[in-house]
């Protein structure tokens, strides 16, 4: 009896366990984190009540996207190395409960925001939700330039965490935007250089699948980076971030750019990994340093 019921307890906590991970909560965290950076830049309230909304809403957006996602995916997941072990492929999720965790995160990430935050945050949300579920993920299997239609849902929430504080879209409003845009490109092409033979198999259409000797993937991710620094210094032009925020932005930047050209000058799977990690470290040291300053300004 007692090992019938440790033995439930556990399957459930496997189930919630798996139930988290169909969110993708590490890219729903950086979607999160970007849209806070727009809000506490435009004059939002930290801590308050709404900082704290744009948080919970963003989050419970972003993850029924993924999630949503995920089901779409399923079959191709489990043909691919990288996501085989997802929580539908690998059995820890039955695909009807996986639908259930996905409408429910959507529903309650629209509610919430519809509740607590205006509406044109709500929209924006809608958008990048929309964007990640209706367009970007058929689009895989249509066209390899599906990347640029999946840099919207990544930065539409930056817009969405600014109208959130009060303020009107302007000038820094778009750069954010457009560094979260320009970001996402390299970091997609490092994922789709490193894992082409999964994506092959699967039928997706990637330009990393089509591009044989990765020197078109190279160029656009080095284009990408390099279009990267100048545009993140708009904040700093603009006098919505100082000095500190400048040379964080610049060296990051440019660290980036190094990777990125190094991967143009030899195409390898290490070089790859290299400007993927770039890209890791990128978005977080500039949106925290840009958060920070203005907390402390």
């Amino acid at each position: 009896m007692e090992v019938a019921i440790e033995g439930r307890a556990v399957a459930r906590a496997q189930q919630s366990r798996a139930a988290i991970t169909l969110g993708k909560p590490g890219i729903a965290a950086f979607i999160t984190m970007a849209a806070v950076a727009a809000y506490v830049v435009a004059g939002g309230g930290v801590p308050s009540a709404r900082f704290f909304h744009v948080i919970v809403a963003t989050m419970l957006v972003a993850s029924g996207a993924a999630a949503l996602n995920q089901v779409r995916e399923a079959e191709v997941d489990g043909q691919m190395r990288r996501t085989r072990h997802r929580p539908i492929p690998s059995g820890a999720l039955a695909r009807q409960q996986a639908v259930t965790v996905a409408v429910g995160l959507t529903v309650s990430g629209f509610a919430y925001s519809a509740v607590t935050l205006p509406w044109l945050t709500t929209a924006l949300l809608a958008l990048s939700h929309a964007s990640y579920v209706v367009l970007y993920t058929p689009l895989k299997r249509i066209t390899p330039h599906n990347t640029l239609v999946g840099g919207i849902p990544g930065s539409v929430p930056v817009l969405a965490g600014w109208v959130a504080a009060g303020a009107a879209i302007d000038v820094v409003a778009l750069a954010l935007t457009f560094v979260l845009f320009l970001w996402q490109i390299p970091h997609f092409l490092a994922i789709g250089w490193m894992c082409r033979d999964d994506y092959r198999v699967a039928g997706f259409r990637m330009l990393t699948v089509d591009d044989v000797d990765g020197t078109a993937t190279a160029l656009v991710s080095t284009v990408y980076t390099l279009a990267l620094v100048p545009v993140s210094l708009v904040p700093f032009l603009a006098g919505a971030a100082g000095w500190v925020y400048a040379v964080a932005a610049a060296a990051a930047g440019a660290w980036y750019l190094r990777s990125a050209a190094s991967f143009l000058a030899s195409r390898t799977e290490a070089r790859a990994r290299a400007m993927f990690l770039a890209s890791l470290a990128y978005l977080p040291t500039v949106l925290v340093v840009l958060v920070v300053e203005n907390l402390l300004a």
